[in-house]
Parts: structure tokens; sequence; C-alpha cells
């Protein structure tokens, strides 16, 4: 397990809400990122700024008149990536960027509150926390069921409106802690629990909201089986309510299509869905009597045939070549739309010759690319009608329905 040893004696742990704070410059010197610019690191003797860690990302803001685009801590201690150089010894105001922070105690917070409920209600270890700009995800060893996702809800935002004191313990070593708290690491040196009262006591390094009630709403946006667990995704507070908003306009949006309203939209898809069925098997019906027009037109004494669609699908077509191959002595030849570029699906099929042969020496003028055997090919072609009818035509009896050219029904090749 991973060991961390911190002292917790920086400004952004006595005061996570200190957003404005002077300091002196130790240390400045350039380097170059992974793609070549330029980018400045500096080193104070004491900072507001949050570094990258603990699932929970990092502050950003300003020293003086530089950007501070990112913050890590290394083995010498906290480092600032700025867009420009400040003077070492010289005493520079840092200005950290608030709303962020804010956002970022409430979900760290937030995260506190389900964990804790979590494990004290179905018994599980949160093994896994990370936070970004649009959301949070929580990973349990557990698996959670949508009825205890539910129940896990809406117990979190009962303990927010209650705004309990979310409150900092400090000890000198983890052995002082004189009460069960969770922990994803093995800690070393001072151990900072973050408690609150018949919620969590857990071992942390982040910044929190002093109430519960700053949290604001808790609300779940996903919830899926991960690793034999479940991975809960969430969004706290200001970020609630941009969601919120982004599903109340989706549901007004698909109530205006489907003329109804907001709160009867499950009834109205269902019976969307019923009636586009109900169309379905409709036109399935209709296909399987077309396929037999085609079929009954076909000369008795055909050879090969090819037959040209204009909206056909696949089962349909394959439906056709099955039940041309037992009708004809040569070979089928159907071709139809591509469901999703320019050009034509083909399906070429012979119970009595080679469609394989039949392909292979139509392969190079009609561009075929596919593969079967010798009673069946299928693949695609970006030949147009006009190539298609010019190359098969003459060594086939055809029909052709395709809606951009003129057509008398099925009529013998040259």
């Amino acid at each position: 397990m991973e060991s961390l040893r911190l002292t917790f004696t920086e400004q952004y742990y006595k005061d996570a809400c200190c957003y404005s704070y002077e300091t002196t410059v130790q240390d400045c010197f350039q380097e170059a990122d992974e793609n070549g610019e330029k980018q400045w690191l500096v080193r104070l003797k004491d900072t507001i700024f949050y570094p990258e860690g603990g699932g929970q990302p990092a502050d950003r803001g300003t020293l003086g008149d530089v950007n501070v685009f990112d913050v890590q801590r290394d083995d010498m201690g906290i480092v600032h990536y700025c867009d420009g150089p400040v003077e070492p010894g010289s005493v520079v105001r840092c200005e950290i960027d608030r709303e962020r922070r804010r956002d970022f105690c409430r979900h760290h917070s937030g995260e506190h509150i389900i964990s804790g409920l979590a494990n004290s209600m179905y018994g599980c270890t949160n093994v896994g926390f990370h936070l970004n700009e649009e959301y949070m995800t929580l990973d349990f060893d557990q698996k959670l069921d949508d009825r205890q996702v539910a129940e896990l809800e809406k117990e979190a935002n009962q303990r927010v409106l209650a705004n309990l004191p979310i409150e900092i313990e400090y000890y000198e070593d983890e052995t002082d802690v004189p009460k069960d708290y969770r922990s994803k690491l093995s800690l070393r040196g001072k151990v900072r629990i973050v408690h609150i009262p018949g919620v969590d006591d857990c071992a942390c390094c982040g910044t929190q909201c002093a109430f519960t009630g700053e949290i604001g709403l808790i609300k779940f946006i996903d919830h899926i089986t991960m690793r034999g667990g479940s991975r809960l995704t969430a969004v706290c507070g200001e970020r609630s309510y941009v969601d919120y908003v982004k599903r109340f306009d989706q549901s007004k949006a698909i109530g205006a299509m489907l003329s109804a309203p907001a709160d009867e939209l499950v009834s109205a898809i269902a019976q969307r869905e019923k009636q586009y069925e109900d169309e379905r098997q409709l036109t399935i019906q209709l296909r399987k009597q077309i396929n037999q027009l085609y079929l009954q037109s076909v000369p008795t004494n055909a050879g090969n045939v090819l037959f040209l669609l204009s909206d056909s699908d696949q089962s349909g077509a394959k439906y056709l070549a099955k039940q041309l191959a037992a009708m004809i002595s040569g070979v089928a030849m159907i071709f139809f739309p591509h469901p999703r570029t320019d050009g034509y699906m083909f399906i070429f099929t012979s119970s009595k010759d080679d469609a394989k042969k039949m392909s292979e020496s139509l392969k190079e003028r009609l561009g075929l690319k596919g593969g079967g055997h010798v009673h069946m090919v299928q693949g695609v072609t970006t030949a147009t009608t006009k190539d298609i009818k010019a190359i098969c035509e003459p060594i086939a009896w055809t029909l052709s329905m395709d809606a951009n050219e003129d057509h008398d029904g099925g009529r013998y090749g040259n």
C-alpha cells in the first residue's frame, strides 16, 4: 500500500477559504514543457495553492501578474507552474480562483458524505475517487443495485440539509487516532481526519467545506458495475443545478416533439414505440408481398437474373437471393443501396451455377469488394446504377426498381 507523509502546515489547510495571500518567492526557474513551450516553475515560502492529489485537481490563479496553470507536489515541496517569471526574494500576492476552490470543496465534502454512508449502510469500501471540472466518480468494492443507489442519494442529501459541521482533527501519528476511520493510504506522521458527525471519519488531505449545507444538492448522474464493484458518477452544488437545467430543457424539447407534457414522457414514448412497432410489422408484411411480386415476375426460363433495388434491407435481399437461387438455372445478382454510404451492397447466389466465378468475372469492371464461396458471394461496390445496368443487363434478365432510373419492369438482356 502507498505510504504518504504530510505535515499539513500549508495555508490551504489552515483556512480553505483563504483566497488571497502574500508570501515570499523562494525560487523561479524556466524549463520547456513536453511541447517545447516555455513555462516557469516557482517555489514559495508558503502557499494557498492546493497541489493536485488525493483525487482533487490543483488550484488555478495568479502570482502577481503571472498565471498559475498547475500546482504539483514533489520531494522538495510544492511547485507552481506559471506562464511567466517572478523575482526570487520578492513578496508576491497569491490569488486563487475562488469559484474553482469552492466547487472542489463542495465535491470533496460531498464525497465524504457519500462514501461514509455507503460504508455504514452497505459495508462498502471506497477504493477510488476522481474529481474533474465536470463530475466526480466514486468506486466501491461492492455492487450496489438501483434501489440502494437511490437510498444512498436520498440519505446523502438529508445530511446536506441537516447542515452538519465538517470538523478537521489532527493527530501526531495514526496510532493516536482514538476511533476507527477510513483511509486509502498507509499513513506516516501527522494524520488529518475529516469528521462529519454520524456520517464519516476519514483520513484526508483535500480541502473541505465548513458545513454540509455548503455542498448543495448531491445528484448521481450515472451508476455502473465495474471490476466487481460499483462506480457512481455524481455532481454537487452549482453543477447539480446546471445538470438539472440541461435535463429539464431536454425533457421540454422531447415533450414538444411528442406533443406531451414533460411529466408524461414515459407513457408518450411507450405509445410512440407501440405505433412504431405496429408500423414496422406492417412494413415487413408489405415488403414480403412486394418480394413475392418481384419473384413472380421472373420468367420460368430465366438464366442469370439481375435485381437492382431502390429500397431494401439486407435480410430482405437475402430472402430474395435464396428464393431466386432455387428458381433459376444461373446466378441471381441482387444490388441494394448501402445503408450508410454511397454505392450498393450486393449478393450473388446460385444453387446450380458458380456465383463466385460470376463475381470474379465482374470484379474489375464493377469494383466489387467482398467474398464468399461457389453458392454465395456478398460485398459492396461504389459502381453507379448506370454502370451496373450497362454491364449486367446484357447477361441477365433484369428487374430494375431504382428510383432514379426510368424502368419498364423486367426484361431480357441482349
